[in-house]
C-alpha cells in the first residue's frame, strides 16, 4: 500500500516536471521568436541605414561637384570683373576731365604741364598764393588747385584761353580772369621774397669753375627781350621797337649767382631802352653790394661808372683794340663767356614757358611784368642749373 502511494507521488512529481519542461520549451520558443524578430528588425534597420548612407554619399558627391562648378564659375566671373574694371578705368582716363589729379603722380608730366618738378612743389606754390580770403562770396568754377593748374598750363604751354576753356569746361572770360588773379597773387608774394643773397651765401656756393679772378663775382647780369604785339599807337610802336631784334619787344634784366640760382629779376621795360637805363630804373644799383664785389656782364652793359660809386667792379669781355684782341684778352673773353653762359641758360629756362613763344598780346600788357617775374622765380624751384658744381 505504501509502495503504491510512493508511485503515485512520483507520477505526480514527474507530471509536474513534465509540465514545467513543456512550459520552459514554450518560453524558449517565444524567446527564440522574439530574438529572430529582433534580428530581422536589426537587419532591416542596417539595410535601411546602408541605403540612407548610400543616398547621403551620392548627395555629398553631387554637392561637391556643384561646389567645384560654382568655384570655377566664380573664378571666371572674378576674371571677367577685373577685365571690365580695367576697361572702365581706361575709359575713365580717356574721358577724365583735364585736371591736376590726372598728372600729379608723374614728375615728368608735372614738369611738362606746369614747369614745376613735382606735385609737392605745386602744393607749396598754391599755399604761398592762397587766394582763399580774396575769393569769398563768389562761387568758384574750379577748386583752388585746378585754378592754379590752369594758370600754370597757360604759362608753361602757352595754350590759348579758349583752348583752356574747352579743356576745363568753363568760359574764356573765366580763364582770363583766373589767370590775372593768380598771376597777381603769386607776384604779390614773390616780390617780397629775398632772393638777393648775402656775400657769405654767394661764397658758400661758388662753383669750382670760377677761377680766383672771378671768385669775387656777386652776380652775373644779362638782358633779354620778349616780343610783343605791335601797338596801334605810333608813340608806343616807337618806344617798344628794338633795333637789336628789329621787332617790338619788352626788355628785362636777369641776374644769377655764380651757382646758377636766380638772384635778381627786373620789371619789363620797353624794347628801345638801353641796358644802362634798365639797370638804373630796375633798382639793381640799390641792392646791398659789398665793397669789392664784381658784376659780370656782357660788353653792352656800360655801367662801370655806376658800379664804381658803390665800390663794385664790372667784369665784361675786353673791347677790340686796333681791330684785334691780344692773347690775354682772348683768354679773358673765353673765360667770361664760359661763365656767362649760365645766365643764358637761366633765361632759356624762363623762355621754356611757352607763353613767351608768340608776341605777347596787348591784352596782357597790364600783367606782363607780373607774368615775367612769376615765371622767372618759378624756375628757381626747378633742378639746379649747374649740376654738382663743387665749391672753390
Amino acid at each position: 500500500m505504501q509502495d503504491s502511494d510512493e508511485v503515485e507521488t512520483l507520477k505526480v512529481v514527474v507530471q509536474k516536471q513534465a509540465e514545467q519542461i513543456e512550459l520552459l520549451k514554450e518560453q524558449c520558443s517565444g524567446l527564440k521568436r522574439k530574438l529572430e524578430e529582433a534580428q530581422s528588425r536589426e537587419a532591416l534597420q542596417e539595410k535601411k541605414q546602408a541605403e540612407d548612407l548610400s543616398k547621403l554619399q551620392k548627395q555629398c558627391d553631387g554637392l561637391r561637384e556643384e561646389l567645384l562648378q560654382a568655384k570655377a564659375a566664380a573664378y571666371k566671373a572674378e576674371g571677367d570683373l577685373l577685365v571690365i574694371q580695367q576697361q572702365l578705368e581706361e575709359e575713365k582716363l580717356k574721358n577724365a576731365p583735364f585736371c591736376i589729379d590726372c598728372f600729379k603722380g608723374s614728375s615728368e608730366q608735372m614738369m611738362f604741364y606746369t614747369g614745376l618738378p613735382e606735385y609737392d612743389t605745386f602744393v607749396a606754390v598754391a599755399e604761398l598764393a592762397d587766394p582763399g580770403s580774396n575769393s569769398q562770396g563768389r562761387k568758384r568754377k574750379l577748386d583752388r588747385e585746378n585754378e592754379l593748374f590752369l594758370v600754370l598750363v597757360r604759362l608753361r604751354l602757352g595754350l590759348f584761353e579758349q583752348d583752356l576753356a574747352d579743356r576745363f569746361a568753363i568760359s574764356q572770360p573765366t580763364v582770363s580772369r583766373m589767370c590775372c588773379e593768380w598771376v597777381n597773387l603769386i607776384y604779390a608774394k614773390v616780390i617780397k621774397m629775398p632772393i638777393w643773397p648775402s656775400r657769405e651765401a654767394v661764397n658758400d656756393t661758388v662753383p669750382a669753375s670760377f677761377t680766383e679772378k672771378c671768385k669775387k663775382t656777386r652776380v652775373i647780369l644779362d638782358a633779354t627781350e620778349i616780343r610783343c604785339a605791335v601797338p596801334s599807337s605810333l608813340a608806343l610802336q616807337s618806344s617798344t621797337y628794338s633795333q637789336y631784334k628789329s621787332a617790338n619787344t619788352f626788355k628785362g634784366l636777369i641776374g644769377i649767382m655764380p651757382s646758377g640760382q636766380l638772384s635778381f629779376v627786373s620789371e619789363l621795360y620797353t624794347g628801345c631802352m638801353s641796358d644802362r637805363e634798365c639797370v638804373i630804373q630796375s633798382g639793381f644799383l640799390d641792392l646791398s653790394f659789398d665793397e669789392g664785389d664784381v658784376v659780370m656782364a656782357d660788353k653792352g652793359f656800360k655801367i662801370a661808372d655806376l658800379l664804381e660809386e658803390k665800390g663794385v667792379s664790372l667784369n665784361i669781355p675786353p673791347f677790340l683794340q686796333n681791330g684785334k684782341l691780344s692773347e690775354q684778352e682772348v683768354r679773358e673773353t673765353q673765360e667770361i663767356a664760359s661763365l656767362r653762359i649760365h645766365v643764358e641758360r637761366r633765361i632759356q629756362r624762363i623762355k621754356a614757358f611757352h607763353i613767351f613763344d608768340r608776341p605777347v598780346p596787348l591784352t596782357l600788357a597790364p600783367v606782363v611784368t607780373q607774368i615775367w617775374t612769376v615765371v622767372a622765380v618759378l624756375t628757381n624751384l626747378q633742378s639746379d642749373l649747374i649740376a654738382n658744381p663743387g665749391v672753390v
